[in-house]
């Protein structure tokens, strides 16, 4: 997938499908189903959000020994966590993840980036590196859309930039606008984060891609929140 240095392909299963289980997902079950993605050639898989807090599910947490374990299992797989803007002590929560990592997602509000550019200067300052996706992004004007990603911009951060159709809300012409938008404003890569609740999940993502993002999302058979995700076999297919 990433032969040409063209698409990276990112499985969200874990993270995103754990909204569907409370995270809830066994040792062996995410062992598998990361071992089995790294084996098919995925790019990046997300094994879940990153925290400390105690009494998490291991996909809510992604505690240290699940993470060395994992990537003692894998080939050549990137292994990515999702990590809010909120969590507590994000300094220790990166340090004793550095080596085990490759990529930290910071879920971010269109109107409020700050907190999501502080938390990837603090993952690109130990040499991980960051996606800053911008959430619900179907909810937002072009004014507003446009100053976030400028704001980012601004700040210098070497982060790659996603939208996020978090509501499904999302017709390939929006996301062909919107990616436009972003391309104006953003030096950087581009991804792109369907969901299925019109049934356009896997159009928005060719549209995407044909727009000029070089990142992209899916699940397994689309388990995700809400309408589900884009399917993961058929993602592939597109690149």
């Amino acid at each position: 997938m990433t032969s040409d240095g063209a698409i990276t392909v990112l499985d969200a299963t874990l993270r995103d499908g754990g909204y569907l289980n409370d995270w809830a997902f066994t040792y062996d079950e995410i062992r598998r189903v990361v071992v089995g993605l790294d084996a098919v050639g995925i790019d990046v898989i997300e094994v879940g959000y990153a925290s400390d807090e105690p009494h998490q599910p291991l996909a809510a947490a992604c505690p240290v020994p699940l993470l060395s374990d994992l990537r003692a299992a894998i080939g050549r797989a990137r292994i990515a966590v999702m990590m809010r803007p909120d969590v507590p002590d994000p300094e220790g929560l990166l340090d004793a993840r550095r080596d085990l990592i490759d990529l930290v997602r910071i879920p971010t509000q269109v109107l409020k980036p700050e907190p999501a550019i502080a938390i990837a200067r603090l993952v690109e300052e130990r040499g991980i590196a960051s996606s800053i996706n911008l959430t619900s992004v179907s909810a937002f004007s072009d004014h507003e859309l446009r100053d976030a990603v400028r704001s980012i911009a601004i700040a210098g951060v070497e982060s790659c930039l996603y939208l996020a159709d978090s509501r499904g809300a999302m017709k390939p012409e929006d996301v062909s606008h919107a990616v436009g938008l972003v391309r104006d404003e953003w030096p950087g890569a581009v991804g792109f984060h369907a969901h299925d609740n019109l049934g356009l999940a896997l159009e928005n993502s060719e549209t995407a891609l044909a727009a000029g993002c070089t990142w992209i999302d899916g699940s397994l058979n689309g388990y995700g929140i809400g309408g589900q995700n884009t399917r993961l076999s058929a993602l592939v297919e597109l690149v």
